[in-house]
């Protein structure tokens, strides 16, 4: 309920509205569920990992798995759709380079950069917690996509991307070196 109210509840509206246009048969539709944007999200340390310190913030220990994906990747996806409309029309489509747990991500950051990063450790509950009185004067909305993120409610599996072969989606660590190289 909290991800449908605070980090996707304008989203899912708008895809009622798109399925419900379809249905009248006014319009055909695909939507791309994509997990996090995960090359920006490390890029501008939207993610808490922070390139230039090396430094992380894990949340619940950084052991549950959500679904990473890079814009590249996203419009790969957008393209094979719109060469074979037949394959997604009138669909809601989950895909993703990965899915992987913050501690993944860590272990090819470490081994992409050579150096062991800082860890700093929070709860999903506590961050959201604190999120609370934010939300309501409308600020927040990071700190509690993370919260959603890394506790867990992205994760989904992979079938989708299957749909579309002709995408290599790349793996998180072919994405991770790309990502340092230029550090």
């Amino acid at each position: 309920m909290f991800l449908e109210v605070v980090a996707l509840g304008e989203k899912r509206r708008i895809q009622q509205h798109l399925e419900n246009y379809a249905q009248q048969g006014k319009i055909t539709y695909t939507i791309f569920i994509t997990g996090i944007f995960f090359d920006w999200g490390i890029k501008t340390g939207f993610l808490d990992f922070n390139l230039k310190t090396q430094e992380v913030a894990l949340y619940d220990e950084g052991k549950n798995k959500f679904a990473g994906t890079n814009l590249d990747t996203i419009g790969q996806f957008v393209a094979a759709s719109l060469k074979h409309p037949e394959l997604s029309a009138n669909k809601r489509l989950k895909i993703a380079n990965f899915l992987v747990t913050q501690l993944e991500v860590l272990h090819s950051l470490e081994k992409a950069t050579g150096k062991k990063w800082t860890v700093k450790e929070r709860t999903t509950f506590a961050e959201l917690k604190k999120q609370i009185p934010l939300l309501e004067k409308g600020e927040g909305h990071r700190k509690s996509i993370l919260s959603v993120i890394y506790g867990g409610a992205v994760d989904y599996p992979l079938d989708d991307n299957k749909l579309f072969p002709e995408v290599n989606p790349l793996t998180l660590d072919q994405s991770v070196e790309l990502l340092v190289k230029d550090l």
